[in-house]
């Protein structure tokens, strides 16, 4: 990698630093068990269909096992859930669902045992309508929407410079400093 392109991408890294997101933990279920991790790469495609898109690298533990299900949730985690956000983030395998209180859905034949946060803001169950190659690293999956679940709070976890924190129509919060 040449000095320029590590530049530039230091200088990206650090920008994007600067931009807010809602905080979110990506779960599937296979045969081998529950796997899931925390992420704030996730956005919203379309209303028709409905459809999100997740970007997942393609050295974590979850990847082959979202490819090879076709199928995951998105959590949208609360205010009152950065607990549940940075043990999940530090810990390894099955230890994640450790923290929060986590159920198993089954919406149709071909989504069942899908694991959700029960507390979540709101889960959202997708099947894999397309993967994309992100440049090297990373796989864009995009799903489309077959169940939503929603708790009616609205409070929503954001991360941002190296911190979480929320804002809701109350007020506005900085956490501490995630590590």
């Amino acid at each position: 990698m040449s000095s320029r392109h590590t530049e530039v991408a230091s200088e990206f890294r650090n920008a994007l630093r600067g931009m807010a997101a809602s905080v979110t933990i990506i779960t599937t279920a296979d045969g081998f068990g529950r796997s899931g991790m925390v992420a704030t790469a996730v956005m919203s495609v379309s209303m028709e269909p409905p459809s999100l898109v997740i970007a997942v690298n393609k050295s974590a533990s979850i990847h082959p096992r979202i490819s090879a299900r076709g199928s995951f949730c998105v959590n949208i985690l609360s205010e009152w859930e950065e607990t549940i956000a940075s043990g999940f983030a530090s810990a390894k395998g099955e230890g994640r669902f450790a923290y929060g209180a986590w159920a198993s859905r089954t919406v149709d034949a071909s989504h069942y045992g899908m694991p959700h946060l029960v507390t979540a803001e709101a889960a959202i169950f997708c099947k894999t309508s397309a993967v994309y190659d992100a440049h090297g690293t990373h796989s864009l999956f995009v799903g489309e929407v077959i169940h939503v679940e929603r708790s009616g709070a609205f409070s929503p976890l954001t991360y941002c410079n190296g911190r979480y924190g929320t804002f809701n129509d109350d007020h506005v919060r900085t956490a501490h400093t995630v590590s």
